[in-house]
């Protein structure tokens, strides 16, 4: 299975174990905005659980229930956020999209770079037609930028998780590859 993605600027390709503390600098430095739509960042976040996630992850691609990608700089190795497909339905051909850039990196277009070429992972090596991309209905900026493809709204989700002292409602959008 063909696993690195790049294009002239990123590539995706998987995790490595020994990476935990480039990962937990990250999520760190990013934690102010990741903690308000993601569950699993809060500030007691440690390397510890960067460790016990990553090693779930490496099982979790042995297993082919989740694919987690490194997006980094094709140019420096600097990593620059996270890209990935969980629940994983073959037979409707399809998975939920997930990804999150590092703070220091946002507004450079490497989330489209990323999700662009995790589509084409996802056609080539899994055979799926569509993602399901699930977002907090507050979150702006993620939802203009999923719009820049070709998604279509086909549900909301009311009152789906507390965060960051919330009740957030996501939307549901298909993206089809």
């Amino acid at each position: 299975m063909q696993t690195l993605y790049q294009n002239n600027d990123i590539r995706i390709r998987p995790y490595y174990e020994v990476e935990a503390q480039q990962i937990y600098t990250a999520v760190s430095a990013s934690l102010l905005e990741l903690q308000l739509f993601m569950l699993w960042v809060t500030e007691n976040y440690t390397l510890i659980d960067t460790k016990a996630w990553l090693q779930k992850s490496v099982v979790s691609w042995q297993q082919g229930t989740w694919y987690g990608f490194v997006i980094e700089d094709v140019k420096t190795g600097l990593f620059l956020g996270d890209v990935g497909l969980k629940v994983i339905d073959r037979l409707h051909q399809q998975a939920i999209l997930g990804y999150w850039i590092h703070s220091e990196f946002t507004g450079r277009g490497i989330a489209i770079m990323a999700i662009k070429l995790l589509m084409e992972f996802a056609k080539e090596q899994l055979q799926l037609k569509k993602f399901k991309v699930e977002i907090a209905a507050n979150n702006v900026k993620i939802i203009a930028l999923i719009q820049k493809f070709s998604v279509r709204l086909c549900n909301i989700k009311a009152n789906t998780e507390y965060i960051a002292e919330q009740m957030l409602d996501y939307n549901i959008y298909q993206l089809d590859l």
